[in-house]
């Protein structure tokens, strides 16, 4: 959100431009146009947090007025990991996980929890490409529940997702890990719920299955 003290230099600025055109063009401009300036100012933070928080999200105005796409909700999530498991040397299968996505028009946050851990976003953005196209990168912490801390000490890694559909419908790429290791991540199935942990999200998965 745009700091009071910004925003009211803003209107100041919009304000002042708009009567030097009108005086340039040979036109009055009253004082009594300056009147209304503390309203203005005083309301549009309020117009403004709505749009960032909620009107944003409206389908009829996407792409034309917002081109970020909305990925909120819940998406179920298969990994392909080349970790190896250090007491087998074996690569396990594909790993089920669930990413929680929360966003407003200017910020996102994710986690991401699979059966023995869970990952918390600490940046992340939304890249449009020049064909139109959105990514979607991020940086994280991955900290595993304590009985498998042994193998899987807690790391941070990163990763990229491209961003198919419009509205969004699958979420695909690949991340990468301070420990050397990598793998693919592919996101369907959205679902608007924002569960706290695996359990429930597994849950909601099933109870719908």
């Amino acid at each position: 959100m745009i700091p009071d003290k910004h925003l009211k230099t803003l209107v100041g600025a919009i304000v002042a431009i708009w009567a030097l055109s009108l005086i340039l063009a040979g036109i009055a401009a009253p004082l009594e146009m300056l009147q209304p300036f503390s309203t203005v100012t005083g309301v549009l933070p309020f117009v403004l947090l709505a749009f960032d928080k909620w009107l944003w999200r409206i389908p009829f105005l996407h792409p034309w007025f917002v081109e970020v796409p909305n990925l909120r909700g819940v998406w179920r999530v298969e990994i392909r990991s080349t970790w190896k498991d250090p007491e087998t040397g074996q690569t396990p299968g594909p790993i089920e996980g669930y990413m929680v996505i929360r966003q407003t028009y200017s910020t996102i946050s994710m986690r991401l929890f699979t059966r023995e851990s869970s990952s918390k976003l600490t940046a992340g953005w939304i890249l449009k490409e020049t064909d139109g196209k959105y990514l979607l990168t991020c940086v994280y912490n991955n900290e595993s529940k304590l009985p498998f801390r042994d193998r899987s000490p807690i790391h941070y890694g990163s990763y990229i997702l491209r961003v198919v559909g419009d509205p969004p419908q699958e979420l695909s790429g690949h991340y990468w890990t301070d420990r050397g290791t990598q793998g693919e991540m592919i996101l369907t199935e959205r679902k608007r719920k924002f569960p706290d942990d695996f359990e429930t999200a597994f849950k909601a998965y099933q109870a719908t299955a």
